[in-house]
């Protein structure tokens, strides 16, 4: 009858016409080794009747085993053909004859087709999955282990930059350590990604795309669609299914606790996939911590799975996370554009304030009255051929010159004046704007200049001419048109013309600067406008002219700046407060130095010894009384260790070191070697130095370009420099030639063309030529 098996083997009972039942099954030595039998026997059933078994190819083990089910029997037989068809692909492929030898296998064991289909399947895939186990070599290998340790340290930043790479990697190289690294990374960092890839991919066989879906779908709180995944995963027979364990560990920890995920994880052997060790690591340290720490796990190298894998989120956290997050990023995003917005204003007000200072000026000739004696004075002083000077003056108006060397332009605007020439001049800045020129403004009204005569001061201009007569007890130069005189012990301002414009009433009074005067009153100090209106009141113990648009007060002993409008922008609580100079001032504090901005940040900390105004970006400071050079956000950019500095100029700084002095440059080289007894700052191209007790001046090379030889010198100014010797004074070039002899007691440097000199004990003035342009009677300037 169909549908009977035999209770001993398992086979087909066929029905026999008699009584009982016999069983032939061979000796013992044949069961008990395992040998394959043919054998055929009667089985009587109860009742009576009687079937046959049919002849099978049977292991004898199997035959003694009569209490195993159809099911199981049937497994072993599969086994038995997975066995052949396993020997058959070992290399990679099945001939035509091994095909054919299977087919034949598989009529014997009696195993339906598509079974039998489906066991060559599946072991043609383990294959596949060795072959996928190759060795990675080159650049592949090389960032799979780079990508391996950002993973060990759980550098998330890190592996999410690296995931384009992965994704090409993924689609060029079908080894499961590839494959495995981009779809956790997806999966840890962006489950959105690797569910769009899941729904949206076509190939569906990419097993560790489907086991991280898992994850990726728990995450995004979608549990039906991580259920079809972790079901799929079965189909994948050439993988363990102790891999799908360690997801149902991790799925019963996040649904039921610890207790019962710890269950499931004590029934899980080592025999999971390679690539999940860590995965599996970090279950361990999380229930079963000795055991973890027996596999070599520990918080360091389990923390990618440990915090991005292992703990899932319920919708409302996720959402409440999201929320979180959004908001860090939009402060963060927030305060990253006011960092940029304030940076780039400040780039922006420092290039504004950089592009003010680069002035160029030109000047303009607007009439000639002799066009001959012109044209001569202009070539001889702006070198024009003739040609070129009678097209500019057949072209009035014509610029003459065009210089942002303010000395220079000056000299020219002068001589042009002297000359006969009516001359103007415009100065604009790197911004485009119009600038003034107090110096110029004063060229072109009246130059004048301070004497004194029997006890008592006033002005001549450039003839010598007495302007204002000499009836001042004291008096300063003239500034921005003005010029404070005292008269009875009380100070006010006078103009060009000797009227006096403010009254003489102050108790003291400075010259003008940025439009205002700093004036005492009642024994405090203020500030007054040139109408003499007290627009900031005398209400400071001690005040400094305005720099940079804010001025020095004292009040309480402590010192702070004030603006225009009398604000105090930085209050008045500092030991000592310096001039601004490049945008920042020295202040003092607790007898500490630092520098503050016009906000009054301390952008250098109170901290040196000492400190000083910059100069060319850098500014030199004290530190256990050793000088260096700090920039403008406080970096030590040359060290704190030389005895004494001066500021740079040029591009260059001395130094003392070792009881000499030389030269270094921004970077700190020495570029002019400690050997002088003395050197000064360059002016002009060269610096004064001291050698032998003699000086002479060197050049940027270290060349000394005029020899040591003279008692006293002075920096160069207009191209000339004072010089003394044998108690005598004069002036010399930049090549060295005496150019004014030294015959005065006296010399002060060249400001306009025009030298201040004492001889006898009386003064003048002198031109570069040594003539004698204001008389000698006066008792001083």
């Amino acid at each position: 009858m169909n549908g009977k098996f035999c209770p001993e083997c398992g086979t087909k009972l066929i029905e026999k016409p008699s009584n009982g039942f016999n069983l032939n099954l061979g000796d013992a030595n044949a069961i008990s080794g395992g040998v394959n039998l043919q054998d055929s026997h009667d089985v009587h059933n109860i009742d009576n009747s009687t079937y046959s078994t049919v002849n099978n190819t049977v292991n004898n083990i199997t035959n003694v085993a009569g209490n195993k089910t159809e099911m199981e029997l049937l497994q072993e037989r599969k086994n038995q053909f997975s066995e052949q068809v396993n020997i058959f692909l070992s290399d990679n492929e099945l001939q035509q004859e091994e095909v054919v030898r299977l087919e034949e296998l598989r009529i014997e064991l009696g195993l339906d087709e598509m079974i039998a289909k489906r066991l060559i399947e599946n072991a043609r895939r383990k294959v596949s999955a060795s072959v996928r186990k190759t060795s990675l070599k080159g650049s592949a290998a090389t960032m799979m282990k780079i990508i391996s340790s950002y993973f060990m340290a759980n550098d998330i930043q890190k592996v999410r930059l690296q995931i384009p790479k992965l994704a090409a990697y993924a689609k060029q190289i079908e080894v499961d350590e590839v494959q495995h690294k981009y779809y956790v990374a997806l999966a840890a960092i962006a489950p959105e990604k690797l569910i769009e890839l899941c729904e949206q991919d076509t190939l569906t066989d990419n097993y560790w795309r489907t086991y991280w879906s898992y994850v990726a779908y728990h995450k995004l709180g979608e549990i039906e669609k991580a259920e079809n995944a972790l079901t799929d995963l079965y189909r994948f027979t050439q993988y363990s299914e102790e891999n799908i364990s360690l997801l149902q560990v991790v799925e019963m920890l996040n649904t039921f606790g610890e207790e019962e995920a710890r269950t499931i994880l004590d029934t899980i052997t080592d025999i999971y996939s390679e690539e999940l060790g860590l995965f599996a690591k970090a279950l361990y340290l999380r229930l079963n911590p000795e055991v973890g720490k027996g596999m070599g796990a520990n918080k360091k190298n389990t923390s990618f799975y440990l915090e991005n894998i292992i703990s899932f989120e319920s919708s409302e956290e996720r959402a409440e996370r999201e929320a979180i997050e959004r908001a860090e990023a939009e402060a963060k995003a927030k305060a990253k554009a006011e960092a940029e917005a304030k940076a780039k204003a400040k780039a922006k007000a420092e290039a504004e304030a950089e592009a003010r200072k680069q002035i160029s000026y030109t000047i303009y000739i607007k009439s000639v009255p002799d066009q001959l004696t012109a044209m001569m004075l202009t070539r001889n002083i702006l070198g024009w051929s003739s040609s070129v000077s009678r097209k500019k003056l057949a072209e009035l108006p014509a610029e003459a010159l065009v210089t942002d060397d303010k000395s220079k332009v000056m000299n020219i605007f002068e001589k042009l004046q002297q000359g006969g020439v009516e001359v103007d001049y415009s100065a604009v800045n790197g911004l485009g704007e119009k600038m003034v020129c107090i110096e110029l403004d004063e060229l072109k009204e009246k130059k004048l200049y301070k004497v004194r005569r029997n006890g008592k001061y006033g002005y001549v201009d450039k003839s010598g001419h007495e302007v204002i007569p000499c009836k001042y007890d004291r008096a300063e130069y003239f500034s921005e048109g003005l010029a404070c005189v005292w008269k009875d012990d009380k100070s006010g301002f006078i103009d060009k013309e000797g009227r006096e414009v403010i009254p003489c009433k102050f108790d003291n009074a400075f010259y003008f600067s940025e439009g205002l005067a700093c004036v005492k009153k009642y024994d405090k100090w203020g500030f007054i406008d040139k109408e003499g209106r007290e627009v900031i009141p005398c209400k400071y113990d001690y005040v400094v002219n305005f720099s940079e648009g804010l001025a020095k007060v004292e009040k309480d002993d402590k010192y702070g700046l004030i603006d225009k409008e009398g604000r105090e922008v930085i209050p008045c609580k500092y030991d000592s407060v310096g001039d601004f100079r490049e945008g920042l001032a020295k202040v003092e504090k607790d007898d500490k130095c630092g520098l503050i901005d016009k906000e009054g940040r301390e952008v250098i900390p109170c901290k040196y010894d000492n400190a000083f105004k910059f100069s060319e970006g850098l500014a030199y400071v004290v530190k256990d009384y050793k000088y260096g050079f700090i920039d403008k956000e406080g970096r030590e950019v040359i060290p704190c260790k030389y005895d004494d500095v001066s500021n740079f100029s040029e591009g260059l700084a001395s130094i003392w070191k070792d009881h000499k002095h030389g030269f270094i440059d921004k970077e700190g080289r020495e570029v002019i070697p400690c050997k002088y007894d003395w050197a000064g700052e360059f002016s002009e191209g060269l610096a004064c130095v001291k050698k032998y007790d003699k000086y002479g001046f060197i050049d940027k090379e270290g060349r000394e370009v005029i020899p040591c030889k003279y008692d006293s010198v002075g920096d160069f100014s207009e191209g000339l420099a004072r010089v003394e010797k044998d108690d005598k004074s004069g002036f010399i070039d930049k090549e060295g030639r005496e150019v004014i002899p030294c015959k005065y007691d006296y010399v002060g440097r060249f400001s306009e063309g025009l030298a201040y000199v004492k001889k006898d004990d009386k003064c003048g003035y002198i031109d570069k030529t040594g003539r004698e342009i204001i008389p000698f009677i006066y008792e001083s300037f």
